[in-house]
């Protein structure tokens, strides 16, 4: 296995489906892949544009969901002063190359696909 690393994680379309600022419901296997990756030990901060309120909803709904997080919106383990957060990996539905479902069954708005982000975090050897 290879040692912990640094994932910042998208919020809102990325673990859970939304109509900013209103929290739906979870991206399909988001919380079971998730727990997988703090299982293995990895360090995960949600980088997320929601603040205040909204960015508290948002922490409340993952610990209602027993996701652990290190940070938000920051890295203090690397704090250089600059804006840029730190991350080896960066998992968000506007990422270029990201996975991404259109289902409009679930949806109208595209999503993470889970099922695949597990297959390559698998493939990598991260979980």
């Amino acid at each position: 296995m290879i040692p912990p690393r640094q994932f910042l994680i998208d919020f809102d379309g990325t673990l859970a489906l939304q109509d900013y600022p209103f929290i739906e419901k979870e991206v399909p296997h988001a919380i079971r892949v998730v727990k997988r990756m703090q299982d293995a030990g990895h360090i995960l901060i949600l980088l997320t544009m929601r603040h205040g309120d909204e960015l508290d909803h948002a922490k409340a709904w993952l610990k209602d969901n027993g996701l652990h997080f290190n940070d938000f919106n920051r890295n203090t383990m690397f704090e250089t002063g600059s804006r840029k957060v730190y991350g080896h990996y960066h998992i968000d539905d506007h990422n270029i190359g990201c996975p991404i479902i259109h289902d409009h069954t679930l949806h109208h708005k595209p999503f993470v696909d889970w099922l695949v982000v597990e297959q390559i975090l698998e493939e990598k050897e991260l979980i």
